[in-house]
C-alpha cells in the first residue's frame, strides 16, 4: 500500500529496544514502501526527529501556570485546528500563554480565551475560545496549550443570585453592598496602567465576595464591582469600578450571567472637637485635631463611619500577635477617598501637618484594655518612649506560655542526660589518664585564667518580649558578670616543685626605645 508518511511515534525502552509507530494515510501519488525495511524507517525517523528537535527547542509536554495563576497543558507537536480568536506575535510559547490569561475585554460579546496554539518557527501566537478540544492534529513546530476549565464552570452555589437579587451584602471588610443580579456594569473601569489606580488590576475570583473583599481593601475608594460566572467569560472575572453606577459613564445592561454589586458608603465628616480631649469606651482619653494629617508607621488600617469610631478603635486596639504594643494616635479620612478603610491606628504621631479632610489623634491617656494588653503600665512621658519601653517589658499574660516553653526544653534535655553523663564519665577516666603520665615531665610557669567571655548561649535576647523570644536552655543563671564566681586557680593534680623566679644578676632589661620607634595613636 501506498503512504505518505505523517508523524512517527519513536520510544527507546531501558534496555535499548527501539519501537517505532507510523502514521499514515493511502495516497494516489508516488510510491514510498515501508514495510519491513528496517533501513528505511531509521532513515525517516531521523529526519522527523530533527525537525521536531530544530522547531521546538526540546519541548516537553508539562503544566504551566500563568502570571495571573490559570493553569494549562502544554502538549508538543500538535495543533487544534480552528476556533481561532485572533493571532498576534509572541516571543515564546509562555509569552502566548499568558497573552491569552490576562486577555481583557468589557463587553458582554467578547469572548474568552480559553487556549492557545504557537508556531515556534513564525512565533505567531494563536488565541483560541472555549471550544477547543483535545483532539490535536500532529505539528512538528507548533504547541498547544488548553487552560484549566474549572474556573469557567458556574458554581450556582457560590451565587447570590438569582434569590439574592436587590439584597445587601456584607464582605470581608465590611463594607456593605447593593447586589444586582442578572445586570453586566460597564465603563468606569479602574485603569491597570495608571500609577494612582494600578492596585485595582481587573483579576479572577471564585466568588462574589472575593470580588467585594478585593474591592474594599485597596485604593483609591473602589465603588462597587461587577463579577462574571459565565462558562465563556474571561478569567479575570472582577472588575472593580471607580464611579458610581449612576456615574454617566456607567452602564447598566441585562445579562444572565453577571452581577452587580454597588457599594452602600456612608460616612460622617464632622469634627467639631479640635484640641480638645475624647473619651473612649474603655476610658482612654485622645487629644483631637482636625484637619490635620501626620505621618507615623501603621499597625492596622481599618474601616470607621465616623471619626469618633476610629478614636474608638484606637483606643481597644490589641496587637494581633498578642505583644503589647498599643496604638499612640490615627490618622483619619472622612470621604475615604483614599480607600474604604480610611481609619489608620498608629504606633506614634509626628511630622504633623494642616491638610482638609483629614483629622487626627494622639493618646493621652491608656484605658483598662490597654493597660491589660501592655502589661499594666503606666503612660509615662510621651507616646513614643512608652512603646519603647514596652519592647523589654514583662509579658504579663504571657508568661505562662514562656514557662511552659521553657519547661518542655528542660524536659528534652533530661530525657538524654544519661547517655552524656556516661560519655563524661568515659572522658573524665581518659582525661585523668593522660594528665597523671604528663605529671612526671618538669613543671612549666603557668599563669592562672580568670577572664570569663560569655558566649551566645549565655545571654538572652534584650527584648525578652520579642514575637519571636525564645529561651535559651535552662543554664540555671542568666549572664550577669557581677554574679559570676571567677574560678579557682589552676592546680595540677601531682604535687611539683616550687616554681623560682630567674634571679636578675647577670641579665640587663633594656626598654624599648621611643624616639626612632615612634608610637602612633587613633584618632577618634
Amino acid at each position: 500500500m501506498n503512504y505518505a508518511l505523517l508523524a512517527i511515534n519513536y520510544k527507546v525502552s531501558g534496555d535499548g529496544l527501539c519501537t517505532a509507530t507510523v502514521f499514515g494515510r493511502a495516497t494516489g501519488g508516488g510510491r514510498m514502501l515501508i514495510g519491513n525495511n528496517v533501513d528505511m524507517l531509521h532513515v525517516l525517523l531521523g529526519a522527523l526527529l530533527i525537525i521536531a528537535v530544530r522547531g521546538q527547542d526540546g519541548c516537553e509536554d508539562r503544566d504551566y501556570k500563568s502570571e495571573i495563576g490559570l493553569d494549562f497543558r502544554i502538549t508538543c507537536t500538535s495543533n487544534a485546528p480552528g476556533n481561532d480568536i485572533r493571532n498576534n506575535p509572541a516571543s515564546s510559547l509562555e509569552s502566548c500563554i499568558d497573552q491569552c490569561a490576562v486577555a481583557l475585554g468589557d463587553s458582554n460579546s467578547d469572548v474568552a480565551c480559553r487556549a492557545v496554539s504557537y508556531n515556534v518557527e513564525t512565533k505567531q501566537c494563536y488565541r483560541k475560545d472555549g471550544n477547543v478540544t483535545s483532539n490535536f492534529v500532529f505539528e512538528a513546530d507548533t504547541i498547544t496549550a488548553i487552560g484549566d476549565a474549572a474556573p469557567f464552570q458556574l458554581d450556582a452555589s457560590s451565587s447570590p443570585c438569582p434569590d439574592g437579587n436587590g439584597t445587601v451584602h456584607t464582605d470581608d471588610n465590611g463594607m456593605d453592598y447593593s447586589v444586582i443580579c442578572g445586570t453586566f456594569w460597564s465603563g468606569n473601569n479602574f485603569d491597570p496602567g495608571d500609577e494612582g489606580e494600578g492596585a485595582y488590576q481587573p483579576f479572577h475570583a471564585d466568588t462574589l465576595n472575593d470580588c467585594m473583599s478585593y474591592c474594599s481593601a485597596n485604593a483609591p475608594l473602589c465603588y462597587g464591582v461587577r463579577w462574571e460566572q459565565s462558562a465563556t467569560n474571561f478569567y479575570r472575572n472582577c472588575w472593580p469600578k471607580k464611579q458610581n453606577a449612576t456615574h454617566a459613564d456607567s452602564k447598566l445592561a441585562p445579562d444572565s450571567f453577571a452581577i452587580a454589586a454597588v457599594g452602600r458608603l456612608q460616612v460622617n465628616s464632622t469634627c467639631t472637637g479640635s484640641d480638645k480631649n475624647f473619651t473612649a469606651s474603655n476610658g482612654a482619653t485622645l487629644k483631637q485635631l482636625c484637619d490635620s494629617s501626620a505621618d507615623g508607621p501603621d499597625l492596622e488600617v481599618v474601616h470607621a463611619g465616623n471619626y469618633e469610631d476610629c478614636m474608638d478603635k484606637c483606643a481597644t486596639y490589641k496587637s494581633n500577635d498578642g505583644g503589647n504594643t498599643y496604638c499612640g494616635g490615627i490618622t483619619y479620612q472622612p470621604d475615604a477617598s483614599q480607600g474604604f478603610r480610611n481609619c489608620y491606628l498608629k504606633y506614634a504621631l509626628s511630622n504633623v501637618t494642616a491638610m482638609p479632610s483629614w483629622h487626627i489623634a494622639t493618646l493621652e491617656t491608656r484605658g483598662g484594655e490597654q493597660d491589660d494588653a501592655a502589661g499594666g503600665q503606666s503612660q509615662g512621658e510621651g507616646t513614643t518612649q512608652n512603646n519603647q519601653e514596652n519592647g523589654s517589658a514583662s509579658q504579663g499574660n504571657e508568661a505562662p506560655a514562656q514557662e511552659e516553653e521553657g519547661s518542655s526544653k528542660t524536659w528534652i534535655a533530661g530525657a538524654v542526660a544519661g547517655p552524656v553523663v556516661g560519655l563524661a564519665a568515659i572522658a573524665g577516666l581518659v582525661f585523668w589518664y593522660h594528665r597523671r603520665k604528663k605529671a612526671r615531665a618538669p613543671a612549666s610557669n603557668h599563669q592562672d585564667h580568670t577572664d570569663h567571655k560569655p558566649n551566645a548561649a549565655d545571654t538572652y535576647p534584650l527584648n525578652a518580649g520579642a514575637k519571636y523570644y525564645s529561651p535559651p536552655m535552662d543554664h540555671g543563671y542568666k549572664y550577669d558578670p557581677a554574679a559570676i564566681t571567677p574560678p579557682p586557680p589552676f592546680s595540677p593534680y601531682v604535687d611539683r616543685s616550687p616554681l623560682v623566679e630567674m634571679p636578675q644578676a647577670g641579665r640587663h632589661v633594656v626598654e624599648l626605645p621611643t624616639a626612632s620607634n615612634v608610637r602612633h595613636e587613633l584618632h577618634s
